[in-house]
């Protein structure tokens, strides 16, 4: 048995994610072996380990695309439409923001108009 493990050999464990480290596997395996010594006080406490380093991983993980996407041009950030008033400074009263708009828009009919 010991020369068919040390031929074939064993077959390593696949990560599902790809932001699945292998330290988070090998806290994952930890966590199983207590869960079967009936360890309940080690037990409970390598989720909460578990959980912050998968957080912290897919964060980076998604922060990297993000990036990525953003070099390549394929990701823009959007930019958010202001509303200026008549000289040119930005409205922040929702009230006043119809009042723009429609006499915007009665500006734009004159021109197409004329």
């Amino acid at each position: 048995m010991n020369i068919a493990k040390e031929v074939i050999g064993y077959k390593t464990r696949e990560h599902k994610q790809s932001w699945m480290t292998d330290e988070i596997l090998s806290l994952m395996d930890e966590r199983r072996k207590f869960k079967t010594q009936r360890n309940q006080e080690n037990y409970r406490k390598i989720p909460k380990q578990i959980r912050t380093k998968i957080r912290i991983a897919n964060n980076e993980c998604f922060n990297l695309h993000k990036k990525l996407k953003e070099v390549a041009g394929i990701y823009r950030k959007r930019n958010f439409a202001t509303i200026t008033n008549e000289n040119n400074e930005i409205e922040s009263h929702e009230k006043q923001f119809g009042k723009i708009i429609s006499e915007t828009y009665s500006r734009m009919k004159e021109l197409l108009t004329a």
